[in-house]
């Protein structure tokens, strides 16, 4: 893939993301490390793992603010 199909799917990432919660320079990490990920090693589950563990990190932490 080129630099602009890496960076058209990280904005992609971001827009379908994007719930005006203020997240954009969080959802652009993770849409940049998953881009990395599938780049490196041409696997769609590397990207797939780099969200699932984004989205496991952010439930952890929800879960730690809430309860405490």
């Amino acid at each position: 893939m080129g630099d602009w199909t890496d960076l058209t799917s990280c904005v992609l990432f971001i827009q379908v993301h994007e719930h005006n919660t203020g997240d954009t320079v969080q959802l652009l990490a993770v849409g940049a490390v998953a881009g990395v990920a599938y780049c490196r090693t041409r696997n769609l589950l590397a990207s797939m793992a780099v969200h699932a563990s984004f989205n496991l990190g952010v439930l952890v932490l929800f879960a730690l603010w809430t309860h405490s």
